[in-house]
């Protein structure tokens, strides 16, 4: 299954996650849970650069390359997609102006307690691993 889709993980240093709350409108899937920001990879582009380009495109930050770090692929439901997830840490006070849904920094605590679309709590403790590894 070719990748189509890409997710990006921004993480402040008190290990915050930005998530977003999926619009409620008609034909959206998993209308008002959240979800890790992401979208799809154009035609002829790189999923790094896709991955920038989203990054940019849904929270107004223009972050270089090399601050993305490649996590692993995960096939998403209700989606049926594969998607490429990146991981980028941000400055604590970075302002974000969101363009698509809203978004919020949520502690590890506080997404345990939320509904996430499709099947996206099944990375939840891996990607925590994975952020608590960074120093």
């Amino acid at each position: 299954m070719k990748t189509t889709g890409i997710n990006y993980i921004l993480v402040t240093p008190s290990k915050k996650i930005l998530l977003q709350k999926r619009d409620n409108v008609p034909n959206i899937k998993a209308p008002g849970e959240w979800c890790f920001p992401g979208g799809h990879v154009e035609k002829g582009e790189d999923v790094l650069f896709a991955a920038i380009r989203e990054t940019e495109e849904e929270t107004g930050l223009k972050i270089a390359p090399e601050k993305f770090i490649p996590l692993f692929d995960f096939i998403i439901h209700p989606w049926k997609q594969k998607a490429k997830f990146f991981l980028c840490f941000v400055e604590e006070d970075v302002k974000i102006i969101p363009t698509e849904g809203q978004m919020f920094w949520k502690t590890q605590e506080e997404i345990s307690n939320m509904k996430l679309a499709g099947d996206q709590n099944k990375i939840i403790k891996k990607l925590f691993k994975i952020i608590n590894s960074f120093k």
